[in-house]
């Protein structure tokens, strides 16, 4: 990084901070947040026109991992946001597959 009135580029020194000023931060900051604004909403998007594909090690095998239960007390929350997410097109489901990994729970 070139910093005005600096000496020598910033990248990699323990000095770099006493370059960098918060003001400066803020201004670029402000600039981002408003160039991309959509980025930064309050909802989930949706990338279309990609297809993703996952490379797999030569060999590899299929592998299911265990189900995990999932307590009583969650389960009703659990599906209210999996139906959510299914109704805004975040997750489809994919029926039956050789790979399968567990579901893992965690309340923010």
């Amino acid at each position: 990084m070139l910093v005005p009135g600096a000496e020598d580029p910033i990248v990699l020194r323990d000095d770099w901070v006493n370059y960098v000023q918060p003001e400066d931060l803020h201004e670029g900051l402000a600039e981002v947040l408003d160039k991309f604004d959509s980025v930064f909403e309050n909802k989930v998007g949706c990338v279309r026109g990609f297809v993703h594909a996952i490379r797999l090690k030569e060999g590899a095998m299929p592998f299911k991992h265990k189900v995990r239960t999932i307590p009583l007390s969650v389960r009703g929350e659990l599906k209210a946001v999996l139906d959510r997410l299914k109704m805004e097109g975040v997750i489809e489901e994919a029926g039956a597959s050789e790979w399968v990994s567990a579901i893992v729970v965690s309340k923010k």
